[in-house]
């Protein structure tokens, strides 16, 4: 697309690709809920698993909530839940699963998010999501018994670091879970480098 897409910030999963998630938004005007449910759906697989599915379900209640509440209007076969114009048929969906290896369920969610009408559209995206967010807690369960003590132990405080940098309580409340952290978890067996340790500042939400 541009130059702008062979830079990402923090990790590789976007820009490894020619149609980015962020392009295939721009394309089908797909509104900001919509687009952040599928943003979660796509990088899934390859940053943080179970996790990233249940964001991808908080953001479609969120939009199931404001269409119940007449925020946001059902789209019709020209406009958005905003009331923008929509592309029709969805613009370069194929292309896009197929470079970002999106599997058969998460591109029937892409789908019908691009072109739903009816409010039982969405109820099946829940449906697959909760599909999806079962069979992501079944590989990391399967991943997180094959894992040796220490392995584990690293993946312990790589999980309560993320829940810590999530968390809305106050940035000293973060301090003191990540010393609670610190005490409870033996660091000398984790291997490599600590995303909890000194020199790093545990983060508030943002």
């Amino acid at each position: 697309m541009t130059n702008v897409n062979s830079k990402q910030v923090g990790g590789t999963h976007y820009n490894q690709v020619r149609v980015q998630h962020w392009d295939l938004v721009i394309l089908n005007k797909l509104p900001y809920l919509e687009s952040q449910v599928t943003k979660y759906v796509t990088r899934w697989k390859k940053k943080h698993g179970a996790q990233d599915i249940e964001k991808s379900i908080h953001y479609l209640e969120k939009l199931q909530a404001s269409l119940a509440e007449g925020v946001l209007t059902l789209p019709t076969e020209t406009l958005t839940s905003i009331q923008s114009p929509k592309a029709a048929p969805p613009i370069q969906l194929e292309e896009f699963c197929e470079e970002n290896k999106i599997g058969d369920i998460e591109k029937t969610i892409f789908y019908i998010l691009l072109t739903y009408t009816k409010a039982e559209d969405l109820t099946r995206v829940g449906v697959l999501l909760h599909h999806l967010l079962a069979a992501a807690k079944e590989i990391e369960d399967h991943r997180f018994e094959h894992m040796s003590e220490g392995e584990k132990t690293s993946e312990r405080v790589l999980a309560l670091a993320r829940e810590i940098e999530a968390s809305p309580v106050p940035l000293l409340r973060n301090l003191q879970l990540a010393e609670n952290a610190l005490h409870q978890i033996p660091l000398d067996d984790v291997l490599g480098k600590s995303v909890l340790s000194p020199d790093t500042e545990p983060k508030g939400a943002l």
